[in-house]
Formats: structure tokens, sequence, C-alpha cells
């Protein structure tokens, strides 16, 4: 995970701090359904976003939960405010 992080760290260049990750299965059996959620603080306002990615695959979910949470700290920096704290329409 830290390597996948960190590559979208690279793509987006925002100053932010992983907070806490957590994976859960959304479904029983070998085809389980992960829910991937992630908070991170924006480093420039202190904010802190939550985000969601569910796939089969839990390195994708992680990856697309950590998009959004970035995504959402791109909006507020661009923006300089968000009205929605957590990623629905992310990516």
């Amino acid at each position: 995970m830290d390597a996948i992080f960190k590559a979208i760290d690279k793509v987006f260049n925002h100053q932010l701090k992983l907070i806490s990750y957590s994976v859960d299965a959304v479904t029983d059996g070998i085809d389980a359904q992960a829910t991937t959620l992630v908070s991170v603080e924006n480093l420039s306002t202190g904010t802190i976003f939550n985000a969601k990615g569910v796939d089969y695959d839990v390195l994708k979910g992680s990856a697309i939960a950590y998009m959004n949470a970035n995504v959402l700290v791109q909006k507020e920096n661009l923006q300089g405010k968000v009205e929605q704290i957590s990623a629905h329409d992310g990516i």
C-alpha cells in the first residue's frame, strides 16, 4: 500500500498526512467486495477528509479511496473550501 499511496502522492503533489486506513469485507467468499476507508489531513489547512473505495481487489479499492481523498484536498486547495467532506463522487 505504501508504494501505491506514494505513487498517487507524486501525481497529486499535495502536502497531506494519512491519518487512518481500514479495509472491511462487504460480502463473503472468494469474490468478496472490500470497502476501504481512508482519512487524510490536508497539511496546508488542517482539514481532515474521509474517503471510500470499493472493489473486489483490495489494492485497487485502496487506491480509489486514496485518490478520492486527494481529489477532496485538491478541491479545497483550488477553491478554498469544500462543501462535502466525504468522497462519493471523487473519481
